[in-house]
């Protein structure tokens, strides 16, 4: 791990990565960076796609338990996990996918 000091608009290449990092606001508790990606770098993920993973952690969170404790509630719950995989293997193909809600509806893309 390299340290360095860096001044408020100084900029910090990281060639490993092709992206770099610039110092944009220093205040008494905080600095402020600015994260640029380089070419052909993968896009970060969105919010949408963030919620969705952190729903399905939540999800095989939930089974895990119910498992543990030998709910008979564990497999519907292991069923909603896994259509919540297909849903995030369809988005990141490109391909529309509708993901499901806690309803069993089907929400939008």
């Amino acid at each position: 791990m390299d340290e360095r000091t860096c001044r408020l608009g100084e900029r910090v290449a990281l060639p490993e990565t092709g992206a770099s990092v610039t110092v944009v606001g220093i205040e008494p508790t905080a600095v402020r960076l600015r994260i640029e990606r380089g070419p052909g770098a993968p896009p970060m993920p969105t919010h949408r796609l963030c919620n969705r993973l952190n729903r399905l952690t939540l999800t095989l969170q939930l089974f895990s338990r119910q498992w543990e404790l030998g709910l008979p509630d564990a497999a519907a719950t292991l069923r909603s996990a896994l259509e919540l995989i297909d849903a995030l293997g369809c988005e990141a193909s490109g391909e529309a996918a509708a993901a499901p809600r806690p309803d069993g509806n089907a929400s939008g893309p």
